[in-house]
């Protein structure tokens, strides 16, 4: 099962004893109804987990249904007033830490994700009297993840995106749950709403003939995005309404195909990429301090039956000229500088040929005289 990771763990080692005496000091208020959380929904229309395929799929690019087999983690505030502010980072008599990073997994028993579903984890329930405010952040399990909380929310340092296309995980933080005090408000499953959102950008091709070539075979052997940054720093808002990368360092090429297998082109509609991963990247301008991000495509020409002959073309997403910069647009023709967060970006290869033809002249005569004659 591929796992993911993110939500807002606030413990700091100096906080971790005062969260833990606080929390159950609230617990013992507890009620005996026991805090589940509805499969969250997922913004835009991108895979939940890599490897596997959403539950459903909106053509409006609305919600995805997040996977039952994925594990994710959990903070929530307890407010003695409700009216949840901001995060607190540190415990008093009207606020507390009640949930701090705490794994929760599908309950098929409620129809929904709660704690105790974890091996070795606890039930949490609903205090008497207050509310909670939850956040949420996924893959329950990453690599390299130093995380911290503070009273904007979550952040991250040197968050760093594997090389290897096929090991990406989609990385995502949630809107904040605010002032709850049951498990309710689901729509899919039962429980706690948890919406969460892609902290990463999604790349996707497609590929296509320009025309029909009669007795010309082109195969697409691998597409590749060149000098993409892989690690950078992310940081949300106070509001939550807003999030940001920062830091970028360490390019890296990323190779999009994980086969061996070359794909013909048959059409000259776009199909998928075979054999192809959505690549999931950092968010970031492809105009970088040295070099400019790139799509190098490698392909062959065959014509009948003669030999196979490679093709390598590198298309830069950006290029400048003089003090202006070009750049691929979207469909109202607004240029696209930089890959965001939440997007998902489709790039279409179509590969054109140029028919071999000629354009004979004959030069003129040289008249040359020979000498002696011809005599009969």
């Amino acid at each position: 099962m591929k796992r993911f990771l993110f939500l807002s763990a606030l413990a700091s080692v100096a906080l971790a004893g005062c969260v833990n005496d606080e929390a159950m000091e609230v617990t013992s208020k507890a009620s005996d109804q026991k805090i589940t959380f509805n499969a969250p929904v997922v913004s835009g229309l991108t895979r939940a987990v890599a490897g596997e395929q959403p539950v459903t799929d909106d053509e409006n690019g609305n919600k995805l249904v997040y996977s039952t087999d994925e594990n994710f983690r959990v903070y929530a505030q307890w407010d003695k007033d409700g009216g949840f502010e901001s995060w607190i980072t540190s415990n008093n008599d009207n606020r507390a830490i009640y949930m701090s990073d705490i794994e929760v997994a599908y309950d098929n028993s409620v129809n929904g994700w709660s704690s105790d579903a974890v091996e070795g984890g606890s039930v949490y329930y609903w205090p008497k009297t207050g509310a909670l405010t939850f956040a949420a952040y996924s893959p329950s399990d990453v690599s390299n993840f130093v995380h911290s909380y503070s009273e904007a929310g979550l952040s991250v340092t040197d968050f760093t995106v594997k090389a290897a296309t096929a090991d990406q995980y989609d990385f995502m933080y949630s809107s904040r749950s605010k002032n709850r005090t049951a498990s309710t408000g689901g729509t899919s499953y039962s429980g706690v709403d948890i919406n969460f959102k892609h902290a990463l950008s999604s790349i996707k091709f497609k590929v296509a003939k320009a025309a029909e070539y009669t007795g010309t075979t082109i195969r697409v052997k691998q597409v590749t995005i060149l000098n993409a940054y892989s690690q950078g720093d992310f940081a949300e808002s106070k509001s939550a309404t807003e999030a940001s990368w920062t830091g970028h360092a360490l390019p890296v090429d990323y190779a999009v195909k994980n086969n061996v297998d070359n794909q013909e082109l048959t059409t000259t509609t776009a199909v998928p990429l075979e054999g192809a991963n959505d690549v999931i990247l950092l968010p970031q301008a492809f105009n970088h301090e040295s070099e400019v991000v790139s799509i190098k495509v490698d392909y062959s020409i065959q014509n009948g039956n003669g030999p196979e002959l490679a093709q390598t073309k590198t298309l830069p997403l950006v290029v400048t000229e003089g003090d202006e910069n070009r750049y691929y647009t979207d469909k109202d023709g607004n240029g696209i500088s930089e890959w965001k967060m939440g997007k998902r970006y489709i790039y279409t290869i179509t590969i054109g040929l140029e028919k071999i033809y000629f354009s004979p002249e004959v030069a003129e005569w040289v008249d040359v005289t020979v000498t002696p004659d011809l005599t009969i």
